[in-house]
């Protein structure tokens, strides 16, 4: 029999949990006395193995194929610490006739708890990003790491899971309902979710599978009005890296048929965008998290002699000289960049 969310075991609710755990019986959470968990709670425990984390590695080679062949390539090196810094390294490039692999691009962000500095080592002076063999740095403020923090999903530690978090603290905020069921299982506790988000005329309707005592989700799909499957995801092999983490080695993303959406153009005029169909695997091929001997120094951002910069704080774009530039001294590197420009203009 399957359980919907906020029914109770009314004899659960007399007996505390701590008189079922004197029994040797053991629950985490709200779930143990027999509860449903709403999507607050749910939420929650997803979230409770990322405080946990107190420094990421992880490499991961991602795969993207179309019409069941490989089309294009990504390996894509975290490093974090405590999310308050973050270095994202990535070479993307294509497979060949052969099936073989040839880079294309390389780049690289880095945030150091204050700035972002986004490296593309593919630069050309008059052709621009992705077409050459200089160092261009675009430098911003940054509160956040955005996408390319812990939850991106581009890396192992927050993939799917960080998606259904994401999609839970909507619901919870916008007071959407979130159907919640047990699925039936021998051993684990595991949750189905189901929930519309969009507007009233363009929603989109979702389930998502969580597994409370990991604490992670482990499938999801997004369906049409009519139950016509659009997108899925899955994580798969999960091992526990560190205690009470789990994180998926391999994994699967998925979108079954084109998808035109529209968005606002430059101009203010609707804009109709196409997202071609993909099917996206990885493979975890390295992680360490809670690593002993990490070494934060890879979060030190440094500016090369002979580096093409664009500082959006001050909205100048200058070349460094001959000696290397710290985080420390860009803010006056900039400035008196910004100052020539001002001179050169009178």
């Amino acid at each position: 029999m399957v359980a919907l969310s906020r029914q109770r075991l009314c004899f659960l609710r007399i007996i505390p949990c701590t008189v079922l755990a004197a029994c040797g019986v053991f629950f985490p959470s709200l779930a143990g006395c027999g509860e449903i968990p709403n999507a607050q709670e749910i939420a929650q425990r997803l979230r409770e193995q990322y405080a946990k984390i107190r420094n990421v590695h992880s490499v991961t080679l991602w795969e993207t194929s179309h019409d069941g062949k490989p089309t294009s390539w990504q390996k894509v090196t975290v490093d974090s610490v405590e999310r308050q810094r973050i270095k994202y390294f990535e070479q993307r490039g294509d497979y060949d006739a052969q099936g073989n692999r040839t880079q294309r691009t390389t780049c690289c962000t880095i945030w150091d708890g204050n700035i972002i500095a986004g490296f593309d080592y593919n630069y050309d002076f008059w052709k621009g990003a992705g077409q050459g063999t200089s160092t261009h740095v675009d430098v911003f403020d940054g509160s956040q790491p955005g996408e390319i923090g812990p939850f991106s999903r581009q890396n192992p530690v927050g993939y799917l899971t960080a998606l259904i978090i994401i999609h839970l603290d909507t619901c919870v905020r916008e007071d959407v309902d979130v159907a919640i069921s047990r699925l039936p299982s021998s051993h684990d506790t595991l949750y189905e979710l189901k929930y519309r988000m969009g507007t009233e005329n363009d929603g989109h309707y979702y389930r998502a599978v969580v597994h409370w005592e990991r604490g992670v989700a482990v499938s999801a799909d997004l369906r049409d009005s009519e139950s016509k499957l659009l997108r899925d995801w899955t994580a798969t092999k999960y091992e526990e890296f560190a205690p009470g983490v789990w994180v998926p080695r391999e994994g699967r993303k998925r979108m079954l048929q084109d998808i035109v959406s529209v968005i606002r153009g430059k101009d203010g005029k609707p804009l109709e965008v196409t997202t071609k169909a993909f099917d996206i695997r990885f493979r975890c091929s390295e992680l360490q998290l809670n690593h002993s001997d990490f070494s934060e120094d890879v979060f030190d951002i440094t500016l090369n002699p002979g580096t093409y910069v664009y500082d959006l704080r001050y909205r100048v774009d200058y070349q460094i000289g001959n000696q290397p530039v710290p985080a420390s001294e860009i803010v006056r590197t900039s400035l008196d960049a910004l100052d020539r420009q001002r001179k050169r203009s009178r």
